[in-house]
């Protein structure tokens, strides 16, 4: 009798040790990808810093190469509201190097993909800005 006491106390200690494994081992995996994905989110954030860094500096190469790392980021991870951010510093580099149709176009994509972002609204002020308001042609076309 006393010997049945002691297995049914360990058999229920083990599953109760089980139990107790379980769960360290299910919230340690959730506190590691909280850290993983705040460590990517502010890698993501300090290139899209340096894109930004390269802008100002006038260096539209820098920021290109920032902004393809931050592209693909974004991609690994689903961070797609930094989309429409990233093609506008695209567009505005573009037009600095004189580029203005392709400019325009990746203002275009930022109102059709994106149309309820704030960057579409300036999307559609750029593209006036080159266009000289009239949307259809640009006066810098050839």
């Amino acid at each position: 009798m006393a010997e049945q006491q002691v297995r049914f106390f360990l058999n229920g200690l083990s599953s109760c040790c089980g139990a107790i494994v379980f769960l360290c081992k299910l919230v340690f995996v959730s506190i590691l990808f909280i850290l993983i994905s705040g460590c990517a989110s502010h890698r993501i954030n300090q290139e899209l810093d340096f894109a930004y860094q390269h802008y100002d500096n006038g260096n539209c190469v820098g920021t290109f190469h920032s902004l393809s790392r931050v592209d693909r980021m974004i991609r690994a991870q689903p961070r797609r509201f930094l989309q429409p951010e990233v093609s506008m510093l695209r567009g505005l580099c573009l037009e600095r190097q004189g580029l203005y149709m392709d400019a325009i176009e990746t203002y275009r994509f930022i109102q059709q993909t994106y149309p309820q972002s704030e960057y579409a609204y300036r999307a559609k002020a750029r593209i006036r800005v080159l266009t000289g308001g009239k949307i259809g042609k640009s006066p810098y076309a050839k």
